[in-house]
């Protein structure tokens, strides 16, 4: 009979560790023994100066001695040799045993695999930044208090520089609903609040939660949501459209991202996709691109457009496919310029129609501007595009058209138009300064996501572009050469703002001013009691605003510190990475539809000062998005956390990126004869099976960082936070219906619409005196002539102040 059981202890000791339990013991043992021994050698020599006798007779003697007097060996008026011999032969002794011992550690440990836990205050200690904090006789270091560093877990920091580990900060979340995802990750690295950033945010809850505390650390605060569609800024996607590239890669993004199939259904030809690309291409860069020479796009010339002019967003690319199988008439309000002829209508009815007017326009407009043939003419990008898409017979384009129409659609919905025809949201002002976005996606409906890819994909464009082109002859204020205080452009730089504003600091022109919101409120909880004063300062540099502080201690402290600012300039030509770090906060990933050309952007926006945070319910849902290339959106993310769940695939993945580790086994097998025989043998295994990932306890979670090996750590307490004490959580744990802290998003809506900016003939036309563009706008924007007077009595005050001698009786 045979008896086998696994002998697995509760937290084996990696290989690191057993080397140095290994150097630590055999130098305490070496230098005590060393010492026994070369005393007994001392004292034998001597009894050998002082007795005669045999060698026997001087052992009892030396034994006497040590018992009566152990300090006899003094003082040392004797030869030593015999002593240092006998230490000689020890250390040597020693030495094998420990030569013996370290090569059984490495091929023991190494036999069936090295994998083990690695310990997550090393980790922190090798890849965070520090703070010491000053205590009565010594300093404490503390790794949580440390402005540049990110949270990963409880015990586990790195360092917004990858100069202190030269990899990406890129993280791959996995962790199903209620496994912490945003208690435990997302809302305690925004806390941190050192870097501007995108969150998506399914449901609000974290906006709701966090943003009136960024706005009053000087956060940009901007909402942008597709859920309610309501209390939000807009988002005009056709606004970032500046070159022909930016609109192809629109075109492209729209197709890929209102495909349900996402592009990957069997057998479907991409041509239908194309084609629709073409015909956007058309029609964006119309309504958008500006011609080299000229001050507006075509879309905004009345000799083009007629009465039909359109500002440039999806609701009007949506009208423009409609009149594009409507056939052309004298009274459509089209005009057709001199030379322009349409076609017949009968092999493609878009060659007769209202749209292939307005194109036959541009032709004709710039035959006359470069004098020349209409055929001969060099072709702006979108009259090229719409010749590409006529080429297709009339069934072909009228397919085409109404799959567009079809997609178009959702811009024709009323709240959908107000979030997409004007932009408050300005993300070319991204990246050089404190911005908050939030995309409040809905958490079961994807029919709107394909607006959060837009919006995506626009921004690394935005931020990639910027550092390649917009930051050299730059400089930029931080404090402690780490935290970002303000940015100077080129232009700055050149009328010397920078300096100026560096030396209002040292003349002490700082203030610090407070502004009360609901002030002070007192809270009760069982036996606990605070006491919250509902204001912050505006922090002010030679009158002119830098930021926020919620309390007054910590707005003096900036003051303060602020005094020990510096200034850094970027690069004088060329690239120059963010002045301020970005993250992209992915949550439900799988649901914002896929970014173009996002594996790329994995791979490259570690020198562009940029990371990005995936989070995924489980891997299976990251195979969907990039089925053959999944791994490599895992290779790009240096970080792998584990914050809970039993799905299969993701357990058998994490047991292989975890890899093996090896262990002893030990055998007790008992013959006929009842005679025990004991072996152990060394065997190997995961490090976790498959199945244990969805047993780990709910507090825990699991780290793999590159280069190291795996951690278990706890996962991080979001109250714990420094900065928890602003949050409308915090007042939320004391009262339910109170509102201090909240984050009022009524200023950001509602919104009116303003999409088609079609010629309006007012019945009067005032005689302006201030010929300021907006106030033109105002004025012609009215439709009767006692609003048009109102508005221009208006608009003068504003701009030259009240006069008596104005006369505004009469036009």
């Amino acid at each position: 009979m045979a008896i086998r059981r696994n002998i697995v202890p509760a937290r084996e000791l990696s290989i690191v560790e057993k080397k140095k339990r290994l150097n630590k013991e055999t130098l305490i043992t070496g230098i005590v023994v060393s010492l026994i021994v070369f005393y007994f050698g001392m004292a034998f020599e001597k009894v050998d100066t002082i007795t005669r006798g045999t060698f026997t007779e001087k052992i009892d003697e030396m034994i006497s001695q040590m018992s009566t007097n152990p300090l006899f060996v003094f003082p040392i008026n004797y030869s030593t040799g015999i002593a240092w011999m006998l230490t000689i032969i020890v250390a040597v002794i020693i030495t094998i045993h420990y030569s013996y011992s370290y090569v059984r550690i490495n091929s023991g440990d190494e036999a069936k695999g090295k994998t083990f836990w690695a310990d997550p205050f090393a980790i922190t200690k090798k890849y965070a930044e520090k703070v010491i904090v000053k205590g009565k006789l010594f300093g404490r270091t503390r790794y949580d208090l440390a402005y540049n560093n990110v949270i990963n877990s409880r015990n586990v920091y790195e360092s917004l520089d990858t100069r202190h580990h030269f990899h990406a900060l890129n993280t791959f979340i996995i962790g199903i609903t209620g496994s912490g995802k945003t208690r435990y990750v997302l809302k305690p690295n925004i806390l941190q609040m050192n870097s501007a950033f995108v969150c998506c945010d399914p449901k609000g809850s974290t906006a709701s939660a966090l943003g009136e505390p960024l706005r009053r650390f000087g956060y940009n605060v901007k909402i942008f949501d597709i859920f309610t569609k309501k209390n939000s800024n807009t988002y005009n996607p056709l606004k970032y459209c500046y070159r022909e590239d930016d609109v192809r890669k629109l075109a492209m993004t729209f197709a890929r991202t209102t495909d349900p199939s996402a592009g990957k259904a069997t057998g479907k030809d991409p041509f239908w996709d194309d084609a629709m690309t073409m015909l956007m291409c058309a029609e964006i860069s119309l309504l958008k691109l500006i011609p080299d020479g000229l001050d507006k796009p075509y879309g905004q010339m009345t000799e083009i457009m007629g009465e039909q002019i359109m500002a440039p967003c999806f609701s009007n690319i949506a009208e423009l496919v409609r009149i594009a199988n409507k056939k052309w008439s004298p009274s459509c309000g089209i005009p057709l310029l001199p030379g322009v002829k349409l076609g017949d209508g009968k092999n493609n009815t878009a060659n007769a129609s209202r749209l292939s007017a307005i194109f036959e326009n541009v032709r004709a407009f710039e035959a006359q501007r470069q004098d020349c043939d209409p055929s001969e003419i060099q072709k702006p990008y979108c009259l090229q595009c719409w010749e590409g898409f006529c080429l297709a017979p009339e069934k072909t384009s009228t397919t085409v058209l109404m799959t567009a129409a079809t997609k178009l659609n959702v811009f024709d919905i009323k709240e959908v138009r107000e979030l997409t025809d004007t932009d408050t949201i300005e993300l070319d002002k991204f990246g050089t300064q404190r911005d908050a976005l939030f995309l409040i996606i809905p958490p079961q409906d994807k029919t709107y996501n394909f607006l959060t890819a837009f919006l995506y994909a626009q921004l690394f464009d935005i931020l990639y572009r910027k550092c390649n082109e917009s930051l050299a002859g730059t400089s930029d204020v931080y404090i402690n050469d780490k935290e970002f205080v303000k940015h100077f452009s080129a232009e700055d730089v050149i009328l010397e703002r920078d300096k100026n504003f560096m030396e209002a600091i040292k003349e002490g022109k700082v203030t610090a001013e407070k502004v009360d919101v609901s002030g002070v409120h007192t809270f009760k909880k069982n036996h606990n009691k605070i006491i919250v004063d509902d204001s912050y300062y505006e922090i002010k540099v030679d009158g002119e605003y830098v930021t926020r502080r919620p309390d007054m201690a910590l707005a003096n402290k900036f003051v303060d510190d602020l005094k020990k600012a510096s200034l850094r300039n970027g690069a004088k030509v060329g690239f120059s990475p963010l002045p301020i770090h970005f993250r992209f906060l992915q949550d439900e990933f799988p649901n914002t539809g896929q970014i173009e050309g996002y594996q790329e952007i994995l791979s490259t926006v570690r020198e562009y000062n940029i990371s990005c945070i995936i989070i995924c319910q489980t891997i299976t849902q990251l195979k969907g998005m990039y089925e053959d290339t999944y791994e490599v959106v895992d290779g790009n993310c240096p970080q792998v956390i584990f914050l809970g769940g039993d799905e299969n695939s993701t357990g058998e993945y994490l047991a292989r990126k975890m890899g093996n580790t090896t262990k002893g086994v030990a055998s007790n097998s008992i013959n006929d004869g009842e005679k025990i025989n004991k072996s152990i043998n060394v065997d190997g295994g995961e490090l976790m099976r498959p199945e244990e990932f969805g047993r780990i306890d709910p507090l825990d979670e699991i780290l793999f960082i590159f280069g190291e090996m795996p951690i278990k750590d706890k996962k991080y307490d979001y109250p714990s936070h420094p900065n928890y004490k602003y949050t409308y959580d915090y007042i939320q744990d004391f009262d339910k219906n109170s509102d201090v802290y909240s984050f009022d998003r009524t200023t950001l809506g509602p919104i009116e619409s303003a999409a088609k900016l079609r010629v309006r003939k007012p019945r009067a036309i005032p005689t302006i005196h201030d010929f300021n563009m907006q106030s033109f706008k105002e004025v012609m924007g009215k439709f009767t002539k006692e609003e048009a007077f109102d508005q221009l009595e208006t608009n003068y005050k504003k701009y030259y102040g009240n006069s008596e001698e104005d006369d505004f009786t009469t036009f």
